[in-house]
């Protein structure tokens, strides 16, 4: 037996779902399928299976259709499956007798969440019913829900005839009739879903129903025929009365002033009076015609006269009848249209439900129509009655009307137009015109301005009230937009001349100045402070449409700017120049400064100009523009200057350091030409004695020299130290052989170390033997040097710690753990001293008894010192100890994925795993190897698993056997 999904692909769960079959001669050709109830979640809310269920068919003749709500089924041989994705009924009818079972999805797919242990799930699992036709049907049923531990909401569906809703009692008490709904595609039948408390319940309805019980939880579910009915429909007489000797055949459905044939079935009858529940009069008789002549619902009774032993016996027979008005359809007269309209024929009004038919395919109870003709309806009501009527429409041609004189374009200056003037024939007293709409009789292309305008004339005829009507598109065209923003409102007087062409759009238009053309504007030919009037005048060449602008003119004087003060020549050396104080106007905002034409300067720079950026010896040429704010022209002014080089001059054997004993140095310098002064600090000197001066101080020594020719002078300057005495960093006495690296330090910095002659920067005592050492400083001007000795300690005797990684023998028996801190030591004469820190103990063993961790300090005479810590695991409880988890989850979140078994000191391990149908699904014989939860490859199913675990204790003679409940979980 296979666990199967359903549907058959992507549901997480699957089951064993097995139903008997009934027999071929209980089938029969209609079936009602109930959707599965609705659950409530963790909050009370109610919840429906949205995921829908599966439908599957079998027919024993390979020639049976079936539809289900109408729609064909298509057949895979003698197998038909339908797929419904929602919360709704199906109605299945089919040709021949065919069996329908109904599924249940799994619990991913029916769309139906549970609030579980924190988390919100699918519920459900798929399930199996094989439904009863409404033909089979049940009056007492008694019924029990499944209970297991994950089933949370059972319910029952029942199936009744709409007519019989007040009948049906559960557990004694009546069914609202507001719980049903009716089957929207199966006339005649309600169906209620109900919710239900687990147990015993009791259904009860005379004239007959159908019920389903089932229930769903978190991965269960369940669900069966609450009774059936196994009649042999195929060789069945339709009967209902007690005695299964009468019935009533023929239509249950007809219509007003419609015959119908009704005719008792039945045997040792030997008379038959039938009552149409009308007020008409009793008829006898056992196949009778009656006409109804009101619409409503009656009930038919039939009282049949048996023969019953050696006597007669009377029973009676009822039957529903429906009867529907029968449809009339009248017209009236033939109707029209004028030509351009359309017109409305609307079918008369129906107290019943009724289907249309026109002519052309509409199936709608008005239609709208422009094409004259004969169209006819046809009206059906529910039960087939039809009837039919036609109407004739004719169309109605519209005067013809047309306009004259009205050109297509305008130009939006154009004079206004009379509209009643341009329309052809002669204007009738009932006629109209629009303009976009708007009623007018005016075309004014001025008021309306540039756009397409759609004139309309309006004619009514007074013979047939048609409306007729033509319209024309006129185009005003917008005169052409003139744009002269480029053209100055002012120029200066040394403008150079410029094409006023460029200057307008749309081009190839034409310049006139003060009415005189002109395309090329001369500002240096025209008066000075005198204004001119400038038209454009353009011609649209598509439009033909002509505009023009007009902007004046205004020629503005020069400013005249001006050197002051501007030296001729400039020392290379001098001070930043400031060239605004040598102009007139000085505007820093607006003149500015060019070096030779070619280097323009920026405010900045001419306000602080760098004579060094120059060459010395060279000549240039200055030149100033200032643009008047008021008028903003501009004119230039230009002068030159030279830029005298400075003289040479230079230190002649002058060092940068001197030691506190050098011997005095006389001052000199090179220069083109005798003269010159020194000065240190400040203070004039010609000769400089180092001894005069402090150790570790910096001086500064200028020279100043001026040429007598050109008055420039140059000053040199040269920095003069005299270094500290060195000073050596804290140093200790003496260092441990395990000391760490030990970096020199001395003041002032920049010198060199040596030790024992050797160059260092640091010292490393686990380089270096034993024994006294001297360490020397020279500083950076190798004038002077610091000496100082440090000794280097005898080491500390290597130490070992033995550590323990149990104190339980193999029995599990504690064990105290011996501690040596003294393995490995060379010389056993040197005199060594231990403390342990966590043990009570200055000798070189310990002994310890818990795990943790434990530090012994070992110093040696030079007072020299090392630590060793360890850590000892070891159990502190040893008895034999073994846990298996109760549940685990293999589903790849990296979190108990697999089934392991923790524990010691125990032996002869045996391991097995049984699913709920005692199956092996995993074994070990260690502890080691781990269930992954699959079986044979694939996932196990989520649930319950029985474990029989086998070991024996170290300390024990025989073998321990246990059974362990195991929750796999998904």
């Amino acid at each position: 037996m296979e666990c199967v999904n359903v549907p058959n692909a992507g549901c997480t769960r699957c089951d064993h779902i097995v139903a008997q079959q009934y027999p071929t001669f209980t089938w029969d050709k209609e079936y009602l399928v109930t959707p599965f109830g609705t659950g409530r979640d963790a909050n009370g809310q109610s919840l429906k299976q949205e995921g829908g269920y599966v439908i599957r068919l079998l027919r024993e003749d390979n020639t049976a259709t079936a539809t289900v709500n109408g729609s064909p089924v298509t057949w895979n041989g003698r197998f038909a499956e339908v797929q419904v994705n929602n919360f709704s009924p199906r109605c299945i009818t089919a040709s021949k007798p065919i069996s329908v079972a109904q599924y249940m999805k799994g619990q991913a797919c029916n769309g139906l969440p549970q609030f579980y242990e924190g988390n919100t799930i699918a519920k459900g699992d798929p399930a199996m019913l094989i439904l009863n036709p409404s033909s089979q049907t049940v009056r007492s049923v008694v019924f029990n829900t499944v209970t297991t531990g994950n089933l949370s909401d059972h319910f029952v569906n029942v199936i009744v005839r709409s007519s019989d809703l007040n009948c049906l009692t559960l557990d004694g008490l009546a069914v609202a009739t507001s719980n049903f709904q009716p089957f929207p595609n199966c006339n005649g039948y309600s169906y209620a879903v109900l919710q239900i408390s687990n147990g015993s319940h009791k259904l009860e309805c005379p004239q007959g129903f159908i019920a389903y019980c089932y229930g769903v939880g978190v991965r269960e579910s369940y669900a069966y025929t609450a009774g059936a009915s196994f009649e042999n429909l195929q060789f069945k007489i339709q009967v209902d009365d007690p005695y299964n000797v009468a019935n009533i055949s023929g239509p249950v459905e007809s219509c007003t002033g419609i015959d119908m044939a009704l005719n008792a079935v039945g045997e040792d009858a030997i008379s038959w009076e039938w009552n149409f529940g009308d007020g008409s009069p009793v008829v006898s008789g056992q196949t009778v015609n009656h006409q109804y002549n009101t619409p409503g619902n009656y009930n038919v009774q039939l009282t049949v006269t048996l023969v019953v032993g050696c006597g007669t016996r009377e029973v009676q027979v009822n039957r529903n009848i429906t009867v529907l008005e029968f449809p009339q359809v009248d017209f009236g007269p033939p109707r029209a249209f004028c030509t351009g309209t359309s017109i409305a024929l609307n079918a008369p009004t129906f107290a019943d439900p009724v289907t249309y038919l026109w002519s052309n395919g509409a199936t709608t109870p008005n239609i709208t129509v422009n094409t004259p003709g004969t169209y006819s309806l046809t009206v059906s009501n529910a039960v087939g009655c039809a009837a039919s009527g036609s109407v004739l429409v004719n169309e109605i041609p519209p005067p013809v009307l047309s306009f004259t004189g009205l050109a297509n374009a305008y130009c939006a200056d154009a004079a206004a137009i009379n509209l009643p003037s341009v329309v052809s024939p002669a204007l009738p007293s009932a006629s109209s015109f629009s303009v976009n709409g708007i009623s007018t009789t005016t075309f004014n292309p001025q008021a309306l301005g540039p756009g397409t305008y759609t004139i309309v004339f309006s004619l009514e005829d007074p013979a047939t009230g048609c409306i007729s009507q033509i319209e024309k598109a006129v185009i005003i065209q917008a005169l052409p937009s003139l744009n002269l923003s480029n053209v100055p409102a002012q120029v200066c007087a040394n403008t150079p001349p410029f094409a006023l062409a460029p200057l307008a759009s749309p081009a190839n238009g034409t310049f006139t100045l003060n009415g005189a053309p002109i395309s090329l504007l001369n500002p240096q030919n025209l008066n000075v402070g005198q204004t001119y009037s400038l038209r454009y005048a353009y011609t649209d060449p598509a439009t033909g449409c002509s505009n023009q602008a007009e902007t004046s003119l205004q020629v503005l004087p020069l400013p005249t700017p001006a050197f002051v003060d501007l030296p001729a020549r400039f020392c290379a050396n001098a001070d930043n120049i400031n060239f605004f104080t040598m102009v007139s106007p000085s505007d820093s905002q607006n003149g500015r400064f060019a070096l030779n034409t070619s280097q323009e300067l920026s405010s900045s720079e001419a306000q602080a100009f760098d004579m060094e950026t120059l060459n010395p010896g060279s000549t240039y040429t200055l030149s100033y523009t200032f643009r008047d704010p008021a008028t903003n022209c501009e004119n230039t002014v230009s002068q030159s200057f030279t830029l005298t080089p400075l003289p040479e001059v230079a230190f002649i054997g002058l060092n940068e350091i001197f030691c506190p004993n050098d011997s005095p140095v006389v001052l000199a310098s090179k220069v083109d030409k005798p003269g010159g002064t020194f000065t240190l600090n400040g203070t004039p000197l010609t000769t400089f004695a180092p001894a005069d001066y402090a150790p570790g101080q910096s001086y500064v020594l200028l020279y100043v020299y001026q040429d007598p020719a050109t008055g420039c002078s140059q000053t040199i300057s040269q920095t003069l130290s005299i270094p500290s005495l060195p000073v050596l960093g804290n140093l200790p006495p003496a260092f441990c052989q395990e000391s760490s690296l030990f970096v020199f330090s001395a003041s002032p910095e920049g010198g060199t170390f040596t030790l024992n002659g050797q160059p260092v920067t640091d010292f490393d005592p686990s380089q270096y033997a034993a024994g006294l050492y001297t360490l020397i400083y020279t500083d950076a001007g190798n004038c002077a040097s610091a000496t100082t000795q440090f000794e280097v300690l005898a080491p500390v005797p290597p130490v070992s710690v033995s550590v323990a990684e149990t104190i339980c023998d193999e029995f599990g028996t504690e064990v105290p753990v011996r501690l040596d801190a003294t393995e490995g030591i060379a010389d056993a004469s040197q005199d060594v001293a231990y403390q342990w820190l966590d043990l009570p103990s200055q000798e070189r063993f310990a002994q310890a008894t818990r795990s943790g961790s434990y530090v012994v300090l070992v110093e040696n005479a030079q007072g020299c010192t090392e630590t060793r810590t360890f850590t000892l695991s070891a159990r502190e409880d040893c008895t034999p100890r073994l846990y298996l988890p109760e549940a685990f989850s293999p589903n790849g979140d990296g979190l108990n994925d697999e089934l392991e078994v923790f524990g010691k000191y125990f032996t002869q391990f045996n391991l097995t795993i049984f699913n709920r149908w005692g199956e092996v699904v995993f074994q070990s014989f260690t502890p080691e190897r781990r269930w992954d939860g699959t079986e044979n490859g694939k996932d196990a199913l989520a649930g319950v698993y029985v474990v029989k675990l086998a070991y024996r204790l170290l300390s024990e003679s025989f073998l321990r056997q246990e059974t362990r409940r195991l929750v796999l979980v998904r």
